[in-house]
């Protein structure tokens, strides 16, 4: 079995200059305040840990390949932040909502991935944190199975996440699909993809 937890996450940004395209902003940012909370051994590399095979953030971020076999392992935790195309301005006060999927046991581990963010947002992402900007809060944080807030700013309430699972969903047949990509995709072989380098992609 494995589980899947798919939330909604509201970020309230002070005074903020947000890049057209947030992924790797946020993934490198989440990943560093994820580390700093979980990590017991900061300044030593992640192979040299006995916890690794334990670890959040090893999983999420350093595992270099699946358990089984070579190919790039699947990541526990996957942010799904907006694509805006062009710079975002807010003068004052904005809201930007944010998927997360949970994925096995990452899902029971949704405190400290909040945690990680609301630690992330304190500090700011990109370079306006360094002149006071793009610092946000987790105002919200709703789960899209069960429509219920889990997460209002200042409580967890755990009883309202609802998880699939994955093996439950039920089947698509067919001899032809079609991929739309939501976020911006980096094709190295160029475009477009050949069909085993994007299943290899998905």
């Amino acid at each position: 079995m494995l589980s899947l937890a798919s939330l909604s996450l509201t970020l309230r940004f002070g005074e903020a200059e947000l890049p057209g395209w947030l992924g790797s902003t946020m993934r490198g940012g989440f990943g560093q305040h994820l580390r700093r909370i979980v990590c017991y051994r900061p300044l030593h590399e992640c192979e040299s840990c006995g916890q690794a095979g334990e670890c959040l953030y090893y999983e999420t971020f350093e595992r270099p390949c699946s358990r089984r076999g070579y190919a790039p392992p699947p990541r526990p935790i996957v942010l799904v932040p907006p694509f805006f195309g062009r710079r975002v301005t807010f003068r004052k006060e904005g809201r930007v909502e944010v998927g997360l999927l949970l994925l096995g046991r990452s899902v029971r581990n949704f405190p400290h991935v909040l945690l990680a963010l609301q630690q992330f947002g304190f500090h700011g992402l990109g370079e306006g944190r360094y002149f006071g900007r793009n610092r946000f809060e987790v105002e919200r944080a709703t789960c899209r199975f069960s429509n219920r807030v889990v997460f209002d700013g200042g409580v967890i309430h755990p009883d309202r996440l609802r998880t699939l699972d994955v093996a439950q969903i039920a089947k698509v047949r067919g001899s032809r699909f079609r991929v739309h990509f939501r976020t911006p995709i980096e094709l190295p072989l160029g475009f477009p993809p050949s069909p085993e380098h994007l299943l290899g992609l998905i």
